[in-house]
């Protein structure tokens, strides 16, 4: 079921001819579609299932309103930003509904985002703010949610130090700033890398992205390399765009490439708590990482340890108390991490992660 997945999503992006399916066949297709957030594209491809394009296309109208009414607002308030991921990427694909989003992504300057915050803030009631390490999260309902971004970095590292470049690698209209060609292949990849190694997944759709972008931007590649390359992830975007080619354009697998594939599929659109223990190579180091964070993960949710780093022991103290790892999301990690028998580390050794 999973090749017929992948055919599925093939005949949609590239325009091949998909055999006639019986009706448990399509069920198992829209199976993995919800899984991997491409409901619009299947049911499109395979006919029936109203419901899913209906609500992919609801979801995708609603998103697009919204992300007018935010742009024009930091427009008119003179904010420079950069329209990230989704609402960029779906103008590439065959039909804009085919890349289906969860959440809005706008990246302003530091600098300006206490002001950008009234603005948006200001616009609609919504039901929740909250503000985390790189962005604020403003959700107005199911399936409409703002992220307001005012750091590209997910982590420490030469991948951060790269991604900080951003205002540098763009091209200005009025106030909103578009990433070059080749700093968007390289955003793609490094949050891919991101959520592959940290998640346990980036799923098929972000392989569609690739693929695609790679097809329609007209880019300097040796460029991109070099980026990819300055980050630590020349070998991922390597890998990651053969698999594309396999997936998309009939290139030659093989067994590193099928070990590779069913470990995307298997995680969904964001990875799986079971991929993610199959990339612990030591369970005890695992465990005591999430009890005992790094200080510059720390200093994220405790801003105090930026002034004060020799209280970071107190803090570990302090987030256990407050903070019970027995909730539902850390059981499930570590009832995964123990259960988990096989292991994903020559992939990530392959990877370059």
């Amino acid at each position: 079921m999973k090749q017929l997945f992948l055919e599925t999503v093939k005949a949609q992006i590239t325009g091949s001819t998909l055999p006639a399916l019986s009706e448990q066949q399509k069920e198992g297709v829209m199976r993995y579609a919800r899984f991997h957030s491409l409901c619009y594209l299947a049911a499109t491809a395979i006919g029936g299932f109203e419901k899913d394009r209906a609500t992919a296309v609801t979801f995708a109208e609603r998103q697009s309103h919204l992300l007018q009414t935010v742009t024009e607002a930091l427009e008119a308030a003179e904010i420079e930003y950069i329209v990230l991921k989704g609402p960029v990427i779906k103008n590439y694909y065959p039909d804009k509904y085919m890349r289906q989003s969860t959440d809005i992504d706008i990246l302003i300057k530091k600098d300006e985002l206490e002001r950008a915050d009234r603005v948006i803030s200001g616009l609609m009631p919504f039901k929740s703010r909250k503000k985390r390490g790189h962005d604020i999260k403003y959700v107005y309902g199911v399936g409409l949610a703002l992220e307001l971004h005012f750091s590209l970095a997910e982590k420490e590292g030469a991948i951060s130090e790269m991604l900080s470049t951003v205002w540098q690698n763009c091209e200005r209209d009025g106030f909103c700033y578009k990433m070059t060609a080749e700093f968007l292949l390289f955003y793609l990849t490094s949050h891919m890398a991101y959520h592959f190694y940290e998640g346990g997944g980036c799923g098929v759709r972000a392989l569609c992205d690739l693929y695609i972008l790679k097809r329609g931007l007209v880019f300097d590649s040796e460029k991109t390399e070099q980026l990819c390359n300055k980050a630590g992830l020349l070998k991922f975007y390597t890998e990651m765009s053969q698999l594309s080619e396999i997936w998309f354009n009939q290139k030659q697998s093989d067994s590193f490439y099928d070990s590779l594939s069913d470990f995307i599929i298997n995680g969904g659109t964001y990875g799986s708590y079971q991929n993610k223990a199959e990339l612990v190579t030591n369970k005890s180091s695992f465990i005591t990482a999430q009890l005992f964070p790094p200080l510059e993960n720390m200093k994220k949710g405790y801003p105090i340890l930026q002034k004060a780093p020799f209280l970071l022991p107190l803090v570990w103290v302090y987030r256990i108390a407050t903070r019970p790892f027995m909730k539902k999301k850390k059981l499930k990690q570590f009832t995964a991490v123990a259960a988990v028998k096989s292991s994903a580390s020559d992939i990530i050794e392959r990877l370059g992660l």
